[in-house]
């Protein structure tokens, strides 16, 4: 339980998360901002600083993350399981373009083995 009731409000935490969403390349970003919500758990918070950390040192230290697209392939994906209906080309090229980036990004960690061990968990 939160208190008082409008800590979030007088933090300032919807306008945090709307800043984020400023920030995300896609759709699926945004809709993960929104989830967002207040934690107490140590432990989480923890490992979440952790990983915050190591982005922060990629950005200020490292090559950037190779992330050139995201699409959000959920209903790509529940389409093509209907029996009888296909993919458009665009569609495909999503699907094709979401792979190379999440296939890029884990060359990327790999390169560095050891060094995000936070992030490589992920």
């Amino acid at each position: 339980m939160i208190y008082p009731q409008n800590s979030l409000q007088k933090l300032g935490f919807d306008d945090i998360k709307n800043s984020i969403k400023n920030f995300c390349i896609s759709e699926m970003g945004r809709g993960m901002v929104d989830k967002m919500q207040f934690m107490s758990n140590y432990d989480q918070i923890n490992k979440f600083l952790r990983q915050t950390n190591e982005f922060k040192n990629i950005i200020v230290n490292d090559q950037p993350l190779p992330i050139q697209s995201f699409f959000d392939i959920k209903k790509l994906a529940e389409k093509a399981r209907i029996e009888g209906t296909f993919l458009s080309e665009d569609e495909v090229f999503q699907i094709y373009s979401s792979l190379q980036t999440v296939f890029a990004v884990i060359k990327y960690f790999a390169d560095r083995e050891g060094q995000y061990p936070n992030l490589e968990a992920l």
